[in-house]
């Protein structure tokens, strides 16, 4: 399946992403879609995840 890397923003001023070793790969709708990080956020809210949760979920991945 395809993914898009998102550079996360917590920790961030405003306007501004982190460096390209702080990305989490999604897929494009829950990246770009009305519910994903860049919409509304509701799928993250669903899941109870923040940037950070899946840059974790994504560290834990690649670091096994």
């Amino acid at each position: 399946m395809p993914v898009e890397l998102h550079h996360i923003r917590e920790g961030q001023g405003m306007g501004q992403r982190a460096g390209d070793m702080l990305v989490i790969p999604v897929c494009a709708d829950c990246h770009r879609g009305s519910k994903g990080i860049h919409g509304d956020k509701s799928m993250m809210k669903i899941r109870k995840v923040t940037e950070l949760d899946l840059l974790n979920e994504t560290l834990k991945e690649v670091l096994k």
